[in-house]
């Protein structure tokens, strides 16, 4: 399958000096190193890995990671993220990422994003686990980066 190197967004690449953001890419590296996970070849593949549901905002803040399997380095990204769960209603999610946000995406480069995803259906916070919410990305469009 070959490693997949996380990374941050070239747009947040100065939150890389807080000690919170260096933590959490190593963690979800050292879960990536050592967890192992079947990705589609020639394919740009969405890793849930966590959401913490506020009840308050009616909104959950997911921690994802897209995960560059196209064999060539990519720079836009575009999809729609689809969170399904019985008696939970979650909003569409559209992605727009361009390469002043994103930076370019090399092949076997997982690229760890925060999304608030508006919520119905649900009462007092909460924290979903990978296993316990099954989310789909769908009408992927990538733009190639030039070689």
């Amino acid at each position: 399958m070959g490693k997949i190197n996380v990374k941050i967004a070239q747009a947040h690449e100065n939150q890389m000096r807080n000690f919170d953001v260096q933590r959490e890419i190593k963690s979800v590296q050292n879960y990536f190193d050592t967890t192992e996970l079947d990705f589609n070849s020639e394919a740009v593949s969405l890793m849930f890995l966590r959401g913490q549901y506020n009840d308050f905002a009616k909104t959950m803040n997911t921690a994802l990671v897209f995960v560059n399997k196209m064999g060539q380095k990519i720079s836009e990204l575009h999809g729609v993220i689809h969170t399904n769960t019985e008696g939970i209603q979650f909003a569409k999610t559209t992605i727009d990422f361009d390469e002043e946000f994103m930076g370019v995406l090399c092949d076997n480069e997982g690229l760890l994003v925060h999304l608030n995803i508006p919520v119905r259906g649900l009462e007092g916070n909460r924290t979903f686990t990978e296993k316990e919410l099954e989310v789909q990305f769908a009408d992927v469009r990538v733009t190639y980066a030039n070689k």
